[in-house]
Order: structure tokens, then C-alpha cells, then sequence
């Protein structure tokens, strides 16, 4: 089928069907077609060169109709096939979402159950039905943070979600970047969210520490994701205070957090409680040996641990091997320690 490129990752399933082909309405018909016999799930991968190549064209197939954009640098897709779960993928959209550029107004994207950008600009989020969203994924990749308006617009849009799983705003907020509205908004979404991933936002810790208030109701939460926030030790207390309300926890990621060893040890209490958590990381966190030593006996009573990382960080080779020595015997059950 279609080849895939760097910004979509996931390989497609038996029931999905990727389509980053510019041409292509050329391989609709010959290769996209035959294979939609139970396929619910289509996968849009769009730049402004792939819009701008498939303007004003129109493809039709048993009751599935794609309006690619009339503007070529904001490419939208609408469809009227109820049973479809439609996953969109933009990447470098300019005023992506404005109803002035791609005429949204009057036709919603009310099948799409996966919404993805990466970094896009000037993006307006007002006409995005929000009936099936599960899946939703902003990734500035370091490009350019949310500006204000975005981030109104988003919240907005956040607070009319009913039944979105997954939220990933990754390197969306700057060092001085007001988060009142981020943390406004995750309580609204406590009762569907299973995975939340905030990671590359600098938040430092005293934005860690309000965010904790809005995580301390997000106890459906299986998934967190908080690398490269500048989290610190205040931060990591402030995350004890509230990592236990989370008892279904499986996946934990504090990866580039300068927590330090004094950080990790106050989080060891708490981790050792959480029954779920089979996947940690705590890489290129300052941590010192002392902290490895405190954190390798609590590990050794989570038998549940199948994942532990704890690289880059401030140990000596002798410490890793004792470490590597102790859970081996002591914890069997980790499938993979990364030092």
C-alpha cells in the first residue's frame, strides 16, 4: 500500500488503511479499494504539497466521500460514512482549522475519531466536531509554541469533549506561557482520559505543582507522560501527593526531569504502591548512585515491573552492576533494565 513516512509512525492494522500518497486518487482505485472490506479505520498523512496536489478533487466510493481543502495550506477532510473511524494527520499546516481558509463551517469532521498536528500554525479549533474524538495529538516538535488564541481555542474545544481517551500536547507551552487553561480543562476530561502526555513543556515545578491539583482527579489514568518538564524535586514531591489517586497505572514516564536523587527517592515511596505499573522511566534525571541503591529495593518488591530505565544518569559502572546483580535475583520478573 501507501509508503509510510516519518511523521506517521504507526503501522497500520488488518483493519486500518494508511494514505500518504500524494497521487492519490491514482492508487484509490487500484490498490485502496479492493482492500476496504472491513476496514474501519483510514489514516490521512497531509502536508501543504499534498494538498495543494489534490485541490478541487473529489473522491467518491460506496457512500465515502474525501473533499480535499480549497486552500493549499490548510488541508481538511470531511466524510459521510458513519461506520468510519477517520484519523487525520496534518503536519506544517498554516491557519489550520480557520473557517475563512478551509470552509469548515457548514461540514464538520463529525466522523473523526483521531486528530493529529504537528507543527502547525494559527490553528482554530471551533468547527471540530468533537462527537467521536478519542485520540488527540498536538506536537509542536520545538517548532513554535501555542500562541494564546490557540490555547483558548483548544480549551474550548476540550471542555465539549465527551469521550476522548488520549491527549498529547507535546512541546506546546513555554517557559512563560500561562497554563491556567491546560489545568481547567483536565478535570472535565477525567472521567473518559486513560492517557495523558504533556511531555516537552518546561513546566518547571511550581507549574507542576497546580498541575497535580487537576491530576489528583484523573484517576482513570493508565497512561502518564511527563518527560522534559524541568520537573525538579519540588515537582516530584508535589507528583507524591497525587501519583497514589492513579491506581491503575501501568506506564509512567519522568524521563528528563532533574529530579535528582533526592526527587527520585521521594517518588520510590509511592511507585512501590502503584500494582499496575509494569513500564518506568526515569532516564537523564541527575540521579546519583545513592538514589539507583534506594530505587533497586523498591523495585525488587514491584514484581509487576517489566520496564525500568534509568540511563543517563550520574552512575558509576560498579553501581550498575550491583543493581543489575540485585534485581535479576531479587525481581525476575523485569524484562528489561536499561543502565
Amino acid at each position: 500500500m501507501s509508503r509510510r513516512t516519518e511523521c506517521e509512525p504507526e503501522t497500520p492494522t488488518s483493519h486500518s488503511c494508511l494514505v500518504t500518497n500524494a497521487a492519490l486518487h491514482d492508487v484509490w482505485v487500484s490498490e485502496i479499494c479492493p482492500k476496504l472490506s472491513g476496514v474501519d479505520i483510514i489514516r490521512f498523512s497531509m502536508t501543504n504539497t499534498w494538498a495543494h496536489e489534490i485541490a478541487h478533487r473529489v473522491i467518491h466510493h460506496e457512500g465515502l466521500t474525501v473533499l480535499p481543502a480549497r486552500h493549499a495550506h490548510c488541508p481538511a477532510v470531511y466524510t459521510h460514512w458513519p461506520q468510519l473511524r477517520l484519523s487525520l494527520h496534518f503536519v506544517q499546516c498554516s491557519h489550520w482549522g480557520t473557517s475563512s481558509s478551509c470552509q469548515m463551517t457548514s461540514t464538520k469532521m463529525c466522523s473523526v475519531r483521531e486528530l493529529k498536528l504537528a507543527r502547525c500554525r494559527a490553528m482554530d479549533f471551533e468547527d471540530v466536531d468533537t462527537t467521536r474524538l478519542e485520540i488527540l495529538t498536538i506536537d509542536q516538535c520545538l517548532a513554535n509554541k501555542l500562541e494564546p488564541e490557540e490555547c483558548d481555542s483548544l480549551a474550548r474545544m476540550l471542555a465539549s469533549c465527551k469521550s476522548l481517551v488520549a491527549l498529547s500536547l507535546k512541546f506546546c507551552i513555554g517557559w512563560d506561557d500561562e497554563t491556567e487553561w491546560l489545568i481547567n480543562s483536565l478535570p472535565h476530561l477525567s472521567r473518559s482520559l486513560t492517557h495523558l502526555d504533556l511531555s516537552g513543556n518546561n513546566m518547571g515545578a511550581e507549574r507542576i505543582k497546580h498541575l497535580a491539583g487537576a491530576l489528583a482527579q484523573m484517576t482513570r489514568l493508565t497512561h502518564l507522560v511527563l518527560g522534559g518538564n524541568h520537573i525538579q524535586v519540588g515537582g516530584a514531591r508535589s507528583l507524591c501527593t497525587v501519583l497514589d489517586k492513579m491506581p491503575q497505572l501501568t506506564h509512567l514516564n519522568l524521563a528528563v526531569n532533574m529530579m535528582q536523587s533526592e526527587g527520585i527517592i521521594a517518588l520510590c515511596g509511592v511507585v512501590v504502591n502503584l500494582h499496575h505499573l509494569t513500564w518506568l522511566d526515569l532516564n537523564w534525571n541527575e540521579m546519583r548512585p545513592v538514589g539507583l541503591r534506594h530505587l533497586v529495593v523498591h523495585v525488587a518488591h514491584m514484581p509487576q515491573l517489566k520496564y525500568l530505565n534509568v540511563r543517563g544518569n550520574y552512575l558509576d559502572e560498579t553501581t550498575k552492576d550491583d543493581a543489575r546483580h540485585m534485581l535479576t535475583k531479587q525481581n525476575p520478573n523485569l524484562e528489561e533494565l536499561v543502565l
